[in-house]
């Protein structure tokens, strides 16, 4: 369900860029630092435990958009390249504003679902335009694993998580620690299915 940039809540931006890319704003589609960054300790010199987070959304886009997703050995590394590439050569292409509806319209959520709308309308029987400051930050903390931070089955992983989010929104100024203290507070809130009535449907 596609939805205009101007229907999404700037909260609903800033969750996904405060914790996604906060240099969306002012980068040229690739962070070279922390891709770089990245590159050595997967490939060269794993000094880390884990992977480092380095896509951008451009590259996140593109791998949504292309499917490319390989992701060992050479093929792997080549992959990563033309995601650089790609991503490089949408940024000159298209807005920042044209480049951040595209991604909030196609990241992926829980069961498959696409895009900001359809996730909130399932999750909280709404329109993004109408969610609040907590259900922004609920929306957001879902992609980084659809699995994992499922509120309808992960309730204490989600709130952790979309805490977290809430955290970083506030120490970036996205908004205050008033509306920090209140949004971590909320409950979830998520729609009631009928099962009644899903059962009568099938």
């Amino acid at each position: 369900v596609w939805a205009d940039l101007e229907q999404i809540p700037s909260n609903l931006q800033y969750a996904f860029i405060c914790t996604e890319d906060k240099d969306f704003y002012s980068e040229p589609g690739v962070n070279f630092k922390r891709t770089i960054g990245a590159m050595i300790n997967e490939y060269l010199l794993p000094i880390y435990s884990s992977k480092q987070g380095a896509s951008t959304l451009e590259q996140q886009l593109i791998k949504n958009l292309t499917r490319d997703d390989e992701a060992g050995g050479l093929e792997g590394y080549m992959r990563k390249v033309r995601e650089i590439w790609r991503a490089y050569r949408l940024d000159a292409k298209y807005d920042k504003e044209t480049i951040l509806e595209a991604y909030l319209n196609v990241i992926s959520f829980t069961d498959n679902t696409a895009g900001v709308e359809a996730e909130s309308i399932k999750l909280f029987g709404k329109s993004a335009r109408d969610l609040s400051l907590a259900q922004c930050a609920s929306i957001a903390s879902i992609t980084k694993n659809p699995y994992r931070y499922d509120p309808r089955t992960h309730e204490e992983e989600h709130l952790s998580r979309r805490n977290y989010i809430l955290y970083e929104m506030w120490q970036q100024g996205y908004i205050t620690e008033e509306q920090y203290n209140a949004a971590s507070a909320e409950p979830t809130r998520l729609r009631r299915i009928s099962y009644a009535v899903f059962c009568l449907k099938k």
